[in-house]
């Protein structure tokens, strides 16, 4: 049986097909970028950014390929991510945890202590998610945790660092609609707890000694 796209979502940064078990990922070019991210910065009266934030966005996923390839992170941890020929990305479909979020509380907190730990992971091989979108960002396969987008990511040390020192993931407006308040309290206590400039400076690439 043909594998027919079911559905194709445009994103600031990516178009993606998504198919039975897989979704592909085409990197959008400049044009492209402008196109959707001109409305929201008309909304915010900002439209003089254009040129500066779309050439971030461009530079962001450049930057997050180059240290993807290198980082020797097992892609598994990324749903069994592969580039593919003209700039493709393939990737397993997963479950996103936006649509899980809410609908048991032990599990939920579950989710959020392997996330805590999974940030932990990418250090221990030089990397960091810079934008902390767990509902988004992550999903799961078979029950397992995985980032789907991982580009906007970094290898650079000292902007981790100052991340932790401004605890940039405390703002509960980056979890999406469906984590509670609750859970989000629960999620930030964690990471202020667990996210430290010790535990960075114990565990950043340990896996490449």
């Amino acid at each position: 049986m043909e594998d027919r796209i079911l559905e194709k979502k445009e994103g600031w940064q990516m178009i993606v097909e998504i198919f039975n078990n897989k979704i592909i990922k085409y990197p959008k070019n400049r044009k492209q970028i402008e196109r959707v991210i001109i409305p929201y910065l008309k909304s915010i009266s900002k439209e003089n950014e254009l040129e500066e934030r779309t050439s971030k966005m461009i530079n962001d996923v450049n930057s997050s390929i180059k240290i993807l390839k290198k980082s020797g992170v097992p892609m598994d941890h990324f749903a069994n991510l592969k580039f593919l020929k003209n700039g493709k990305i393939w990737q397993d479909k997963v479950l996103i945890l936006d649509d899980i979020f809410n609908k048991d509380k032990d599990k939920t907190k579950k989710i959020i202590d392997e996330y805590i730990s999974f940030v932990i992971f990418l250090w221990s091989y030089g990397i960091h998610e810079n934008t902390y979108k767990m509902h988004s960002n992550f999903g799961l396969i078979d029950g397992k945790l995985v980032l789907i987008d991982p580009f906007e990511i970094t290898d650079n040390k000292e902007k981790v660092l100052s991340q932790i020192q401004r605890k940039k993931w405390a703002k509960h407006s980056k979890y999406g609609k469906n984590l509670s308040k609750e859970m989000i309290d629960y999620l930030i206590n964690q990471a202020n707890n667990t996210w430290t400039e010790r535990k960075l400076n114990e565990i950043w690439k340990e896996n490449l000694k």
